[in-house]
């Protein structure tokens, strides 16, 4: 179920949440802007873990995948969260830089997660996924 907001009626938290997965994507190596995605794992209000598209290694969930070469941010996330013994309300933003880090104001692109993602999603047990559509408007997929 995909649930859609605007900009100006995003909350507290969904803006903290993206504001994280934000700075995470500014860690990537990634070759081109667009291809420095960031994610960050929440537990309720607490930030368990980040992580960011890191180019030229490989995990097991992208050897065949189009992106291969890399280790997706939602993945790098989601390992790190494994030293947390947190279970139930996990959420997870994600985030894709659209514009040069050293200007005032960065973009945001389509940072929907891709289908090896979202099954490694589902296996982590994260209830949401909040996103940035192609129209750069944000959204929620409830699993």
């Amino acid at each position: 179920m995909v649930t859609n907001n605007t900009n100006s009626s995003m909350g507290k938290s969904w803006r903290r949440g993206f504001q994280a997965a934000r700075a995470a994507s500014l860690l990537s190596n990634g070759p081109t802007l667009g291809a420095k995605l960031g994610a960050a794992l929440y537990a309720g209000s607490n930030l368990l873990s980040v992580g960011y598209n890191d180019w030229f290694k490989t995990t097991p969930h992208t050897r065949n995948a189009t992106y291969n070469g890399n280790t997706h941010a939602e993945a790098m996330a989601l390992i790190k969260r494994w030293h947390y013994d947190h279970s139930g309300n996990l959420i997870l933003y994600v985030w894709r830089s659209t514009t040069d880090p050293q200007q005032t104001q960065t973009g945001n692109g389509c940072s929907r997660p891709c289908a090896s993602c979202m099954n490694l999603i589902r296996l982590a047990g994260v209830r949401r996924i909040r996103f940035f559509d192609e129209q750069g408007v944000p959204n929620e997929i409830k699993l």
